[in-house]
């Protein structure tokens, strides 16, 4: 009878080391990207190949802008969807979440400082410093003009997704982070509007970027999916015309 072969043991330890070490190089890109922010960020590695980087801070808004209880569950809502995302996708994307917040002037700016972003397994550090100048932006959105006032401030005022699959070909009039995008590297994104209670309710936008001309509406309506089983609040949702 024919002996089975032993378990190749030491193959099985070399992998595990290996993956060890590879998830050791990408946290080091996740903290040299938080050295220089002006709030403390919290980070998560993924527990696989398929599962994203998640990290977030707590909201550290100034006393001029007001902060509700429904935005922190929300926020939270949208950060929960980002650990539990399940994908089969390679490209390297960032998934970051801008939110709406009143001055207190009454004014509506859509951020993403603080909000929380997911970056698939292989960092990419080109997209950490995309997520890094998007820090810097507020959008006014609470006006009947919708000129300059972004990607993500456009479907958030309209309640529509919008994809752009080669950044190259947008103007800073349509699109005021292109060349911020462009020295990144971005290549494609899109963005959703996120709603609650209905289609009238827009409580954000969810942006993805790739650093390749990649059909991310696949990535996009597979996590559209799957945030509806995620989120804590059943009325938390993404909307597609498709």
């Amino acid at each position: 009878m024919e002996e089975m072969p032993e378990p190749l043991i030491d193959d099985f330890d070399d992998y595990e080391e290996d993956q060890t070490s590879n998830l050791d190089d990408e946290e080091r890109k996740i903290k040299n990207f938080m050295k220089d922010l002006p709030s403390a960020v919290s980070f998560q590695r993924p527990d696989s190949e398929d599962h994203l980087w998640l990290s977030w801070s707590e909201p550290t808004f100034p006393p001029c802008s007001v902060w509700t209880t429904n935005q922190r569950i929300i926020t939270g809502n949208i950060k929960s969807a980002l650990l539990h995302f399940h994908h089969n996708y390679y490209e390297k994307v960032l998934i970051q979440f801008w939110a709406p917040i009143t001055t207190e002037t009454g004014c509506v700016q859509l951020v993403t400082s603080d909000q929380p972003f997911g970056l698939t397994y292989d960092v990419d550090e080109r997209l950490l410093k995309y997520r890094k100048q998007c820090l810097q932006y507020k959008f006014n959105v609470d006006g009947e003009q919708i000129e300059h006032i972004g990607i993500p401030g456009r479907v958030f005022h309209q309640k529509w997704h919008e994809w752009i699959p080669h950044v190259q070909y947008y103007s800073t009039k349509d699109y005021p982070l292109r060349d911020i995008a462009l020295a990144c590297d971005i290549l494609s994104c899109s963005s959703f509007p996120v709603f609650q209670t209905s289609f009238q309710d827009c409580v954000g936008v969810l942006e993805f970027a790739a650093t390749s001309d990649y059909d991310l509406c696949c990535m996009c309506h597979c996590f559209l999916k799957d945030e509806l089983k995620v989120c804590s609040t059943p009325n938390l949702y993404l909307y597609s015309s498709n």
